[in-house]
């Protein structure tokens, strides 16, 4: 069930209040089952054809799991517009990512146990304005989201293939970030545009749990997996008449991003973690920083009913890391396209 309502309190400012209300059941069944007679002799109590997967009670069989969750989520902003050019906002908002079974083989029961709902905290305040008759665009936000329970990809220890990656909770945790853009049109045709983000992403509190080689780690104080503090990006295009009948456009953009961790940071050893785990993250779980360059060069029909286009991707060759990730015995570093060069060209119909 979902309700939301607007109201003006004033000819400048405008509430915005929504409440929503779900209920979410999963049934789930899983086996892992010996379907050619491969392995049920190196499992005590299996059966030719049966399944393989432990059950809590000792036995081997068909695993049955029930989910059942419910949620009141809800969002409360407000919006200060004086005038058509200027928006300034804050918003509250609480919201919810239903929980889950895992999909993957396992040959015990708590393998398969699902990761529960995770609810999420937002605040955010900003702001939108439109300068220099349109000529400028600048926007500027300020977040704080706050985690109970968030669903991350993370490790579970399986006694026959080790380390596994699969979704788990994490008890706290919370992001604190910054963003903003700036669009230009300092001429006519010129088109720039700039943006940048900044995020602190945390883990709060003592978490134990594995890394990707199977060691038990304290994940407290760790920064979030896959998420690079700061980032940027930058456009640039430029349109010009060729002739009557032709224009032609340059262009180019950049993309930066600082270091990625694709595991998790060691905290502090406490209860359940040997004095002898990792107190580093694993070089091999660090994605450098990387900065792309791209250009482009084309002309076009003055309708812009065709246009031709060269372009260049990646022109300094740049390794850009898309992630990392350990496969059985194996760890696996995925990789963006290398320097890439090509042609497009593109018809409209409708003109």
């Amino acid at each position: 069930m979902f309700g939301q309502a607007d109201y003006p309190i004033l000819d400048t400012v405008r509430v915005t209040a929504g409440l929503r209300y779900s209920n979410d059941r999963q049934h789930y069944t899983y086996c892992a089952r010996d379907s050619d007679n491969l392995f049920y002799q190196a499992f005590a109590g299996a059966v030719p054809g049966g399944c393989l997967t432990l059950l809590p009670n000792g036995t081997r069989g068909q695993f049955v799991g029930q989910l059942k969750e419910n949620s009141v989520s809800g969002r409360f902003a407000i919006d200060y517009k004086p005038n058509n050019d200027v928006l300034i906002y804050g918003s509250y908002n609480r919201g919810y990512k239903a929980g889950s079974f895992p999909n993957q083989l396992a040959f015990f029961a708590q393998q398969v146990s699902p990761a529960v709902q995770e609810r999420l905290d937002s605040f955010e305040v900003g702001a939108k304005l439109t300068l220099l008759d349109g000529d400028v665009q600048f926007n500027n936000a300020a977040f704080y989201n706050k985690y109970k329970d968030k669903q991350v990809i993370g490790v579970v220890i399986d006694p026959v293939f080790g380390a596994l990656r699969r979704l788990v909770n994490i008890p706290n945790s919370e992001i604190k970030g910054l963003e903003t853009e700036l669009q230009l049109r300092p001429l006519d045709g010129l088109f720039m545009s700039l943006g940048a983000s900044f995020i602190d992403t945390e883990i709060k509190g003592d978490f134990v749990g594995p890394n990707a080689f199977g060691a038990q780690i304290n994940y407290g104080g760790s920064r979030f997996t896959d998420a690079a503090k700061f980032q940027a990006t930058g456009l640039l295009n430029y349109d010009f008449d060729v002739s009557n009948d032709l224009g032609g456009f340059i262009g180019g953009d950049f993309n930066y991003s600082s270091r990625i961790n694709y595991d998790f940071e060691p905290g502090r050893v406490v209860t359940g973690v040997s004095a002898t785990a990792p107190t580093t993250l694993d070089p091999s779980f660090i994605g450098k920083s990387y900065f792309v360059l791209g250009a482009r060069v084309g002309i076009k029909d003055a309708d812009d009913a065709w246009r031709v286009t060269l372009w260049a991707r990646n022109l300094t060759n740049e390794v850009q890391n898309l992630g990392v990730r350990k496969v059985l015995d194996a760890v696996a570093r995925y990789t963006a396209m290398p320097r890439t060069f090509g042609a497009t060209v593109e018809y409209n119909f409708g003109r």
